[in-house]
């Protein structure tokens, strides 16, 4: 069922944000961290691996290896 959660809210913001969807998590997951909710930021955190595994996007890349590479 967790799973199926995760599956569904990555593909809700695939939907709603298209190539910003992993952005949008991954806001998501930082707003969860600074309110000190840990359950959300970690559910937040895995949604963001979906959509990352899903649209290809390599995780944690940061602009200047981005233009390195």
């Amino acid at each position: 069922m967790r799973q199926q959660a995760i599956k569904d809210e990555a593909e809700r913001l695939v939907s709603e944000f298209g190539s910003d969807a992993y952005d949008k998590a991954r806001e998501a997951m930082r707003e969860a961290r600074r309110r000190r909710n840990i359950r959300l930021e970690r559910y937040f955190a895995k949604v963001a691996v979906a959509i990352a595994h899903r649209s290809g996007k390599q995780m944690g890349e940061d602009t200047a290896s981005r233009y390195l590479s």
